[in-house]
């Protein structure tokens, strides 16, 4: 089971790092907006960059822009959707079925992010009741109470400074508690990595 886990890791996650730390380390500016921590402070001037480069820049890894209109048309067209598996290279592949069935996750399949049509469709058909204006306004009260919780949490664990990560200790429980308060396991939306 470790060997699939770690198999699973490296070809999900450390060949792509590994793949994108290279292409940082040859100037890519794609690459570095992706991974480089002196970016994420202020990332509007790689922006710009990227702006006068062109309306779609190819990088060493993908196809990029930073013009709204252009994203977009992307994201609205029927042309561009979920990765295929099956057009990976070869090596990919072969650790994607060796690495066996993933743990499910936000950016996996069956998930309505990451579905094209006519599955997307579907399941955002069995979902739109869930997520009406009468119903997103009925669980305000609850989301209030949720909010209130996790910024109590973070107050009273938090010890050796003032600096806490919002993102892990608040943002992602949020939506994580707020969707498992619906009907899910309650609490237990600790994020692990696999």
């Amino acid at each position: 089971m470790a060997l699939r886990r770690s198999i699973r890791w490296v070809s999900r996650h450390g060949l792509i790092r590994r793949t994108v730390q290279r292409q940082m380390r040859a100037g890519d500016l794609g690459s570095r907006l992706m991974i480089d921590p002196t970016i994420r402070d202020d990332p509007y001037p790689y922006y710009d960059e990227l702006r006068a480069q062109g309306r779609i820049v190819t990088g060493g890894l993908a196809q990029m822009s930073a013009h709204h209109d252009v994203c977009l048309a992307v994201l609205r067209s029927p042309d561009f959707g979920q990765m295929r598996l099956d057009l990976l290279p070869g090596i990919l592949r072969l650790g994607m079925k060796l690495g066996g069935r993933p743990v499910l996750g936000p950016i996996e399949p069956p998930s309505m992010l990451v579905t094209d049509q006519p599955e997307h469709t579907r399941y955002r058909k069995l979902v739109t009741r869930a997520f009406s204006a009468r119903a997103v306004a009925a669980m305000r009260p609850r989301v209030e109470e949720i909010v209130e919780e996790l910024l109590d949490e973070i107050a009273h664990s938090t010890t050796g400074g003032p600096t806490v990560d919002l993102v892990a200790r608040y943002a992602s429980l949020l939506r994580c508690v707020v969707s498992s308060s619906r009907g899910g396991p309650g609490r237990r939306c600790r994020w692990t990595s696999d």
